[in-house]
């Protein structure tokens, strides 16, 4: 069993592991996921915060440029 001082940390990820573990559609997980991103991104502190932020920004500029290229 976690301790005191882990306690709220172990309580977020069995709550994220059941939003993702609930999700009924491949979109549903995705958000699940991307919520728990940004949950522990936050808790990790303002850094981790502005990486988090950049990793999901160069991957949707990568998405949008696989569905152009897909286009042409």
């Amino acid at each position: 069993m976690a301790g005191r001082s882990r306690k709220p940390e172990v309580n977020r990820q069995q709550w994220h592991e059941k939003r993702v573990a609930a999700a009924r559609t491949p979109k549903e997980t995705l958000w699940a996921l991307c919520h728990w991103l940004v949950a522990e991104a936050f808790h990790a502190g303002p850094d981790q915060i502005q990486a988090a932020t950049v990793m999901v920004r160069d991957r949707i500029n990568e998405l949008t440029e696989a569905r152009k290229e897909a286009t042409r």
